[in-house]
């Protein structure tokens, strides 16, 4: 569908936009949008089986399938959808700013320490830095709103604590404080840093192997490529990705069962093992890698189409 789309525009005699990453923040935004809309079920699903803790009767949910068929069977396909609109908005400014503050970054540091545009360490150190960046600014707040809602079971709103994500905000606030928004902020910190400094890095270098010039990769090639760079930093990072969850999820009004970071991390492998660290680790990565495909060819495509 999008390969249709992006063929069926003539491209400009001269650029649209001059400026490269200009045209990669607006790439970044489309392509966040698009992901949303395809892959947000298989988000749920994670969030889902991260939060889930074993108990006398055992689990709930024996695996992402598991999950899904009985998440609508008792709460309707909807129900996949929770936490859909700041899920959106949040993938939309995340990517928006990624991409800009990546290009940012890696100019900065180029013209500052004399390092070629397809230096690896370069590349490597502005995608963790645009990390960096997008945690602080968009991303714990959103998922803090966004893992709320998706904890929730039911679709009746009069019966549900939180009744939308601005609702589910505004609750946060009064009852835990504006900081509550910032919960699980120190592995969101660790874990959007290696997504993305790895994400770029191998985006780059693969991209060069294709041995493709600047913005010349065909669809298929940066869906490929995008997939592949995609998957390395859940790889890498997915016991920080559960403990973000687990913190994210506490309502600080009532009982607290983690403390912070390092105390999550020894109650979880304490009380449910190591293996806990990788829980909903399929949807994620199935989210994930797919996503970062549908991102990047979405960047890539616009940054053709405009230049």
């Amino acid at each position: 569908m999008l390969q249709r789309f992006f063929m069926a525009v003539p491209p400009p005699h001269r650029p649209l936009i001059q400026d490269d990453s200009v045209r990669k923040t607006i790439g970044g935004g489309v392509g966040g949008l698009c992901e949303a809309l395809c892959l947000h079920p298989t988000d749920t699903v994670k969030t889902r089986l991260q939060l889930q803790r074993n108990t006398i009767h055992g689990l709930k949910y024996n695996g992402a399938m598991d999950c899904a068929g009985k998440v609508i069977a008792e709460e309707g396909f909807f129900a996949l959808y929770k936490g859909l609109t700041p899920f959106s908005v949040h993938l939309v400014s995340k990517y928006s700013l990624r991409f800009f503050s990546h290009s940012f970054f890696r100019n900065t540091l180029s013209s500052s320490f004399n390092m070629p545009l397809s230096s690896p360490t370069l590349n490597f150190t502005s995608g963790m830095l645009a990390g960096i960046v997008e945690a602080v600014m968009i991303v714990t707040p959103f998922e803090v709103v966004k893992i709320r809602l998706q904890a929730q079971h039911g679709l009746k709103a009069h019966f549900l604590k939180y009744q939308g994500p601005v609702h589910a905000a505004s609750t946060i606030v009064s009852e835990e404080g504006l900081f509550a928004l910032w919960n699980g902020l120190t592995p969101t910190l660790f874990r959007n840093a290696t997504n993305q400094a790895f994400n770029f890095m191998a985006f780059d270098y693969l991209k060069r192997l294709w041995g493709s010039e600047q913005n010349q990769l065909s669809f298929h090639q940066s869906i490929l490529t995008g997939l592949v760079s995609g998957a390395i930093g859940p790889f890498i990072n997915a016991p920080c990705d559960v403990i973000k969850t687990r913190l994210m999820q506490q309502d600080k009004s009532s009982a607290v069962r983690y403390s912070g970071f390092l105390d999550a991390f020894r109650t979880i492998w304490r009380d449910e093992g190591y293996l806990a660290f990788y829980k909903g680790f399929l949807p994620r990565i199935s989210r994930i890698a797919p996503g970062q495909a549908i991102t990047w060819t979405v960047v890539e495509q616009v940054n053709k189409l405009l230049s």
